[in-house]
């Protein structure tokens, strides 16, 4: 359901980052509408890879986490989110390949404006094996997804929180954020019986555990077909991570909830992942972005015009008539 539209991808930042246990990539000013990492590198002898190899990713902004999510997590994220497939190779003493892929906006066409001050770096503590998996050749690439003409309203955050949970208990768990877009649940060791949200509180979910898992693979792609790149297949082996969304694209405002408590009754003890997406609204960049948008406008319609092709300004003179 996030979809992808324009792709216009340019190299930011690379780094070589076989045997090392992190990597720093920088992020040049510009606005882009998501992030991309890109990986390629040849695993040792006897040694295969798997997303939990890369540990932890952070977008920062002069140090501030805007996205702070286990490489894992953020894969099961973009499988669920993206409508595409998932190409990647992780062989054992081969060549391997693999792509994640942040979004800026909450299925609208909010972009990210970076300018020098912000300082938005991404960043990469790798899990323990990844020196042994990928002693020599590694490489790690970051991307931006150009917009020129797009607006930024609000930072798009990703925070990601780990919970220990006792068994049989049902615990609350409250959300500290701003501007709560959607919660996602990562599938625990064991699974929870029933899922109850409480929004300003007031009852919004009540639902069987695995009927909200169905539910959010019938709204979503699910992980089984992104990976296994086939189209009109229906699955039986449920995502594992879940969706509770609490905003469509056009109800994106300072009006959200910043009260939210998440009820989990759980089955046997485990330790739950939740990923929350927030917006932190930005008014400043909407206004400078608004006007930078107009001007890329005018300027396209103004070349169009001095080559005597005059149907766009016809176009727009029927869209201010009806206006």
């Amino acid at each position: 359901m996030g979809g992808s539209g324009a792709l216009m991808p340019v190299l930011l930042d690379s780094e070589s980052i076989g045997g090392q246990g992190s990597m720093l990539l920088d992020v040049r000013p510009g606005k882009y509408k998501a992030f991309g990492i890109s990986f390629t590198g040849t695993s040792d002898t006897g040694q295969t890879p798997t997303d939990a190899t890369f540990g932890r990713f952070r977008l920062t902004e002069r140090g501030r986490d805007l996205v702070n999510i286990d490489a894992i997590n953020l894969r099961r994220f973009d499988t669920h989110y993206y409508d595409g497939n998932l190409s990647q190779v992780y062989a054992t003493a081969g060549a391997c390949r693999t792509i994640w892929q942040i979004p800026r906006g909450w299925r609208d066409t909010n972009v990210q404006q970076v300018i020098e001050t912000d300082q938005i770096q991404f960043a990469a503590n790798f899990d323990a094996t990844f020196t042994t998996v990928f002693p020599a050749a590694a490489q790690a690439e970051l991307y931006g997804f150009l917009r020129d003409t797009g607006e930024m309203a609000y930072n798009l955050r990703m925070i990601q929180l780990d919970k220990a949970l006792a068994a049989s208990a049902t615990e609350p768990q409250p959300i500290r954020d701003e501007n709560i877009l959607a919660v996602y649940l990562v599938h625990p060791s064991a699974a929870p019986t029933r899922i109850r949200i409480m929004r300003d509180g007031n009852e919004v979910t009540n639902v069987a555990y695995t009927a909200s898992r169905a539910f959010s693979d019938l709204n979503n792609s699910t992980e089984s077909l992104a990976t296994a790149n086939t189209e009109g297949v229906f699955g039986t082996t449920p995502s594992t991570i879940t969706e509770y969304s609490f905003a469509e694209p056009g109800e994106i405002g300072e009006f959200l909830s910043d009260d939210l408590v998440f009820e989990v009754s759980t089955g046997s003890a485990a330790t739950y992942s939740f990923v929350t997406l927030s917006a932190d609204f930005t008014p400043s960049k909407l206004r400078s972005t608004m006007l930078e948008a107009k001007s890329v406008e005018q300027r396209r319609l103004a070349r169009k015009v001095s080559l005597n092709r005059n149907r766009p300004t016809e176009v727009l003179q029927v869209l201010n008539a009806g206006s």
